[in-house]
Parts: C-alpha cells; sequence; structure tokens
C-alpha cells in the first residue's frame, strides 16, 4: 500500500522516532525500525498536486531518466547505525513532495549563459537566432538591474505523475531490503541506489544506501516569464532545451538528474499553456542560425565533441599495456608468501610512479610502485607486502609490493 503521509516529515523527522542513538552501530532493533520505513518510502505511488501560483504564466514537463534524480544530498541524514539511508534530500515542506527549488533551477539555467558552446547547442536546439545575451542574462538573473516586474521568476520544479515505471518490488526479508520479482502495476516515486566506496579493488567495500527519485517520473518547471529581450514562448524552448542539456540536481556527471521531454511538448493543449500579460505575444519565426553565423570555436567544440565521443566508445587507450608471456618456469601465486622476494618487470613510470608485472603465474594484475627511480625495461627484485582473495575460489592475487 502507498504510503500517504508527508514524504519529507517521514524522511526528515519520523524516521529517527524510536531509534536506540546508544545502542550498538549493527543493534537489530534499529535496523527494523530503518527498514521498516525505507519500506514506506519505496512504494509511495500517490502524488498530492501542489497548485501553480496564479502569477505563473509559462510551464512544461521533463521527466527523469535512469538512474533517477538526486537533490538535497549535503543535507544531514546519518547516525552511523546500519540500515540507514545515509544522504539528505529536499523535500517540500508543505507537500512533503521531492522538489527541484527554484533557486536550483535559476542557477542551473544561468551557469548554461556562462558557457556559450552550451548557450550556443540550447539555441539551436530551441530554434533561437542570434540576441544580446549579455543583456538577456542580466534582465533574466540579476534582478537588481531591473525591476522586479520585468524580472523572470524561477519558481520550485514538481513532480506531477509517474510515467510508466516497471517497478521492483521492495521486500524486507531477515531484516535486510531487498528487490523480489518485477511488478507490472505499481508506479514509485522513490526508490533505493547504493554507491560502494571501497580502499581496495578486490576487498572491503562499504555499501552506502540512498534515496533517489525513480527514473520516468515527471517534472513541472514553472515561472513567471517577462517579454524582456526574448518574448516569454522563445525563453520557454530556450530553459527547457538547456535544463535537458545540463541536468538537474547531485551527481550529473554519473548519470543522475539526466531529463528528457515527456510526450509531445509542442502540443501546448496538452504539455504546457501560456498565459501572457500582452496578449500579442507570440512566437516570432526566427531564422535558422547557419554554422557561418557561429565563431570559429563552435565548429571546434563539434570536432572535440566527436572525437571525445569515439574515444568513449572504443575505450582508452593508454593503459593498454601488453604483458609479457608466462613462463614455466615462474613460481604460482599460490606458492609465494608474504615476505618472499620476486622478480617484477617495470612497463611504465610516471612522475615516480611504476607498473610492475610480476613474473608470477597466475598474477593477472599490474601493480602500482611508488617512488620507483628506475626505466621502463627494468627487471627489479620486489618484496611481498599483501595478499589478497581466496585459495578456494583460486582468486588469490599479490595486492601489494616493495622494492627489497
Amino acid at each position: 500500500m502507498s504510503y500517504k503521509g508527508n514524504i519529507g516529515f517521514l524522511f526528515q523527522h519520523l524516521y529517527f522516532k524510536g531509534i536506540n542513538f546508544l545502542a550498538d552501530s549493527k543493534d537489530l532493533g534499529n535496523k527494523k525500525l530503518f527498514n521498516d520505513n525505507n519500506n514506506k518510502l519505496f512504494t509511495i505511488s500517490i502524488l498530492p498536486q501542489i497548485p501553480k501560483p496564479q502569477f505563473c504564466n509559462v510551464y512544461f514537463q521533463l521527466q527523469t531518466t535512469y538512474p533517477g534524480l538526486l537533490t538535497g544530498t549535503g543535507y544531514t541524514h546519518e547516525t552511523g547505525k546500519e540500515g540507514e539511508l545515509k544522504l539528505g534530500f529536499n523535500f517540500d515542506y508543505t507537500s512533503g513532495l521531492p522538489i527541484i527549488s527554484g533557486s536550483t533551477v535559476k542557477g542551473l539555467l544561468k551557469s548554461c549563459f556562462d558557457n556559450q558552446d552550451l548557450l550556443e547547442i540550447a539555441c539551436l536546439a530551441a530554434n533561437i537566432s542570434k540576441v544580446d545575451w549579455s543583456e538577456l542574462k542580466s534582465k533574466c538573473f540579476e534582478n537588481d538591474q531591473v525591476g522586479s516586474y520585468l524580472s523572470d521568476i524561477f519558481l520550485d520544479a514538481v513532480p506531477i505523475s509517474i510515467s510508466s515505471f516497471n517497478a521492483a518490488i521492495p521486500i524486507v526479508r531477515n531484516n535486510l531490503l531487498t528487490y523480489d520479482g518485477v511488478n507490472l502495476n505499481n508506479k514509485y516515486l522513490m526508490g533505493l541506489d547504493n554507491l560502494a566506496p571501497h580502499k581496495h579493488a578486490l576487498k572491503d567495500p562499504i555499501p552506502l544506501s540512498f534515496l533517489k527519485v525513480m527514473p520516468e517520473v515527471v517534472f513541472e518547471f514553472r515561472f513567471r516569464l517577462s517579454n524582456n529581450v526574448l518574448s516569454a514562448p522563445n525563453k520557454e524552448n530556450l530553459y527547457r532545451e538547456a535544463l535537458k542539456l545540463i541536468g538537474a540536481g547531485a551527481k550529473t556527471n554519473v548519470g543522475y538528474g539526466q531529463l528528457v521531454d515527456f510526450g509531445n511538448n509542442s502540443d501546448k493543449t496538452l504539455h504546457g499553456k501560456h498565459i501572457f500579460e500582452n496578449s500579442s505575444a507570440q512566437i516570432q519565426n526566427h531564422p535558422k542560425r547557419e554554422f557561418s553565423q557561429f565563431p570559429k570555436k563552435r565548429q571546434n567544440f563539434e570536432n572535440q565533441y566527436q572525437e571525445n565521443r569515439i574515444i568513449y566508445q572504443q575505450q582508452p587507450t593508454t593503459n593498454q599495456i601488453i604483458s609479457k608471456k608466462e613462463q614455466t618456469d615462474w613460481p604460482s601465486v599460490n606458492s609465494i608468501n608474504i615476505g618472499d622476494t620476486i622478480i617484477g618487470y617495470i612497463h611504465e613510470v610516471k612522475s615516480g610512479n611504476a607498473r610492475v608485472q610480476l613474473f608470477i603465474k597466475g598474477q593477472k594484475e599490474l601493480l602500482n610502485l611508488q617512488g620507483f627511480k628506475g626505466n621502463v625495461s627494468d627487471k627489479i627484485e620486489l618484496i611481498v607486502k599483501e595478499k589478497s582473495g581466496s585459495i578456494k575460489n583460486n582468486s588469490v592475487q599479490i595486492s601489494k609490493i616493495i622494492t627489497s
């Protein structure tokens, strides 16, 4: 059953009600309380509606994509107990819904005006010809330059519906939250995600669970836009395309907060409405900008983008080191003990750090050797300081070495 209370109040206050803060971090009673509250957060499918302010004259919808949206992660929400969600979240105080605050929307769009390349791409997508961007930036984002009546007002972006997400059902089993099967009939607003930082690549991960807005949740971006420098309809198109380019919220560099069109945004009767104070305000038919109108760096940016895209698809080649073929007289990794002396081959040296291949059968990974003063192709004696993995699982590797 969907939780029908205030989500923000649940997450910020009720979440810690009844928790024994003096108990051990692994206390089962605390885990059960956290899991009960997590279950409520992960089964929300009914969204209360936040009405538009009367002065809102432009709005449009964009929806989240995989992996979802994070906002307000800088807020404190952690006691150090197991089972809790570690990161904070930004909720509307009255409705309890997760929101992208108006100040965040304004800051995101202003940052686009500070990046000429992003701004030009957004203008291409919005079919807007050249205007005085410095004047537009001043009048749209710097309210002290013009009267408040002429300034654009950026309102909170709020979730209005869940498009169509086939959600996995969160189940508490043995005091642990897991996902069981696929639920085709329920759509959830919030979900679980995890980070797993660890000091060593092969052992001791530390899973950190946190709350996120699920993919395919539709957010409505609301504004009061004036017709200064650029008409309000053209500003709407520009702001929409800019938000689709840069995303919103935290961790956008790893995929969170990416936004796409919901339905057909060009159909204003379904997905948007304009109530302009000046009834004669119309979308101007600006001619498309030719590439010759752009500064030279525009083409350079496109070339760089294509190059980076190809590199990403083909994977980086800078670390493609060809290891030497294993020899029959090399000792096996299982026979090596900590403190033993072994032979290594230097494949790469950068700023005193070397990449070393160990002449050990079964050793798959190259290791880093700090403070190395030799040359590439040197064969050196090394001392084994650490091993990891399991003999039973045939996963033993030497993980740390020093020079002898």
